[in-house]
């Protein structure tokens, strides 16, 4: 049965953070002596995927709770305030929000019918 040879599945990508930890921990500390290990890289780019995908699925119930079909910036802000507690979730809204205005003011306005 030569139909039935194997056949190669495509690999699919995955998201990887590494890059960013390293980056984020070297400027909360401000120097460039301090690294992270490899073990705590991995941990590190679980927990980010981890949160992502969260905080992807909170904003989708919410958009679903309207009807709508798309995800808005109003709905990932408010996904994060519900998801961390208190004024952790307030302060992360407010970081987020900036430069979500600031790329949605620089996108070209579409033209209504």
């Amino acid at each position: 049965m030569e139909a039935a040879e194997k056949v190669k599945k495509a690999r699919v990508p995955t998201r990887n953070y590494n890059s960013f930890g390293g980056f984020v921990i070297r400027m909360a500390h401000d120097s460039k002596k301090v690294g992270i290990s490899s073990k705590a890289t991995a941990s590190l780019d679980k927990i980010i995927r981890d949160m992502c995908i969260r905080i992807t699925g909170k904003a989708s119930n919410l958009a679903g709770m309207d009807r709508r079909d798309t995800i808005t910036p109003r709905d990932v802000t408010t996904a994060v305030q519900l998801m961390f507690p208190g004024e952790l979730g307030h302060n992360m809204s407010c970081t987020i929000s900036a430069p979500v205005n600031k790329v949605l003011s620089a996108r070209p306005k579409r033209k209504t019918k």
